[in-house]
């Protein structure tokens, strides 16, 4: 069995979020990725935005934690995921409706809030909870936990 500790972040800009794949893959994910030994949550989502989509971002606050499961030619797979809810360090004359992708095999895109069920998003708990709160996430909330186990 492998587990995987990571960390993802919900970015929101004109009711709309950004999602990242794999290129040719149909699943789609928020932003974010593995937590290196040593290395905070917070800070290994601010890295790997920079990292990987050329964006600064800002950690705002933990919006909570979601399992998944899944098995591949390594086997079984579980991963402990913790979300955080980011804003984006810009000057207002930034433009970030295309976001260009540092690694060649990843793509990031936005989706509105009518397009978030067709979007194929995973962990599905993780869907589910983003399509029941319209997107309305607020500083107060409480934190989400959901698991697809």
């Amino acid at each position: 069995m492998h587990l995987h500790s990571t960390v993802r972040g919900l970015v929101i800009r004109d009711h709309a979020i950004l999602l990242t794949r794999v290129k040719g893959d149909d699943k789609t994910f928020l932003p974010g990725g593995h937590i290196e030994p040593g290395e905070s949550a917070s800070i290994t989502v601010v890295r790997e935005l920079q990292e990987e989509a050329n964006l600064s971002v800002k950690v705002e606050r933990l919006l909570g934690a979601v399992e998944n499961g899944w098995t591949d030619n390594k086997g079984i797979n579980t991963e402990l995921c913790l979300l955080f809810l980011l804003s984006v360090n810009m000057d207002k004359s930034e433009k970030i409706d295309v976001i260009e992708s540092q690694e060649p095999h990843i793509e990031y895109f936005w989706v509105t809030q009518e397009e978030l069920s067709a979007a194929n998003l995973y962990p599905i708990a993780l869907r589910n909870w983003l399509i029941n709160t319209q997107l309305n996430i607020t500083l107060a909330e409480p934190a989400f936990w959901g698991t697809d186990l």
